[in-house]
This record gives structure tokens, sequence and C-alpha cells, in this order.
């Protein structure tokens, strides 16, 4: 595996034929949202937590593993739905206006189907969520497959959302390139055989740049560029 490296200039990515996104902070730059929203129900119940602790822990992972982490058994099954169907309700209504993708993005997928690579979305997101970013952006079928967290029985850093993404296009893993904004989803991509390029919309490149199977950590999409698979 080549040596990480945090670029300003474009990074080439060449000997893949698939490319993998998380949504989250990757398709869109919407972790802020999503982290403010968290905060203020986890200090509705009780919590207090920053949104770099938060991130650092929890994102990428479903809403029953993040209450079930921060809480342990406090809550039932119908609770924990309850308590998620209402926190992404109050994140898409917040986040609506704002949506768009992470710049360079929309060049970079048809760069990509122009040059014969297939493209997949695997997130730990709700279908409700994961199709409403998709749909408004009008890219619903730019992606051969689409895993959301429905799909999958273990959440990141587990490695079965992009193993399935994979899966799904008929693609090797070690033929994938995964791109990620946290953590766990950078570990899940490692732990699937796959090579990473981490996003810096949410961590600082410092942080991401130097873990395992990371390539390059970058800014947005215009730092990519891609060969013929």
């Amino acid at each position: 595996m080549p040596q990480s490296l945090t670029l300003t200039d474009p990074v080439t990515l060449n000997g893949f034929k698939a490319a993998i996104f998380d949504l989250d902070g990757t398709l869109v730059d919407n972790m802020g949202v999503h982290l403010d929203t968290w905060i203020e129900l986890l200090r509705e119940l009780g919590v207090e937590m920053t949104p770099h602790a938060f991130h650092e822990k929890y994102a990428g992972r479903t809403n029953p593993a993040i209450l079930q982490g921060v809480f342990g058994d406090r809550f039932g099954a119908e609770e924990i739905q309850r308590i998620g169907d209402h926190k992404e309700a109050l994140y898409r209504e917040r986040y609506a206006p704002h949506l768009r993708p992470v710049p360079g993005l929309d060049e970079l997928i048809a760069d990509m189907t122009d040059r014969g690579w297939l493209c997949a979305v695997a997130s730990s997101g709700s279908p409700t969520n994961v199709y409403f970013v998709l749909d408004r952006l009008g890219w619903r079928g730019r992606f051969k497959a689409v895993v959301t967290g429905e799909d999958v029985t273990h959440c990141k850093p587990h490695p079965e959302a992009f193993l399935t993404a994979a899966a799904r296009m008929g693609v090797a893993p070690e033929d994938c390139v995964v791109f990620e904004d946290a953590p766990v989803g950078i570990e899940a991509a490692r732990r699937a055989g796959m090579a990473c390029v981490a996003l810096t919309t949410t961590m600082p490149s410092e942080t991401l740049a130097g873990l395992p199977g990371v390539l390059a950590a970058v800014p947005d999409y215009r730092a990519v560029c891609v060969e013929l698979r």
C-alpha cells in the first residue's frame, strides 16, 4: 500500500474498476447538520457530548448502534426506532435547503463513467435518508448499487456494507476504492481489503491521512483524477 498523502494537487487513481462512496460527509457535506441534530437530541436525553467526540466514535454507525452505544439498554427497540425517526426527520428538514454535492463530485462521477468505472453508494443511513439525497440530486440512476443501513446486519467498522456493494457490482474488493470521511468507515474499507481516499469535510487531514489503508486525504473531489480501469 502506498504511503498516505495529504494533497492539494490532484491524486490520480489507477488500477481500480469501481468506486464506492459513503454518503454522509462524502457525497454531501451534511455532517454538521447531522452532528448538531444529534448533540441537541442527546442533550434533551441527558447526555452532553462534543461534536468531535460524537463524530470520532459514532459517525458511520446506524441509529440503533449509536443509541445503544450511548445509553446501553436504557431504551427498548420501539423507543430506539421512535427516537431515530425523530432525529432523521429533524435532519432532513434542516438540511434540505442546503443540499448540494461536495465540489467536484459531479464531474468525477461523470469521468469515472466515461472511463468504464462502476460506482456504488454504501451508507449506514436509512433508505429514507439515502434516497432523500440521491433523489434531490437526481442521481439515483448514476450508481450500479446502493447499500443502506437496512441492507446489512453489521454497521461500520464491519466491512459488510462495502463488501455488499462490491458484490452487487460484480467487482472484487481489491478492485474497489472507497471514499470516506469517518474513521470507522475508513477502518471498514481496510477490513474489506479496499483502498480508501479520505474526505476532510468533517475531520482534519492530519487525523485521517495516517490511518491504515488511506491513499490520500483530500478536501473535495477536485483533488481526485482517475484513469481507465
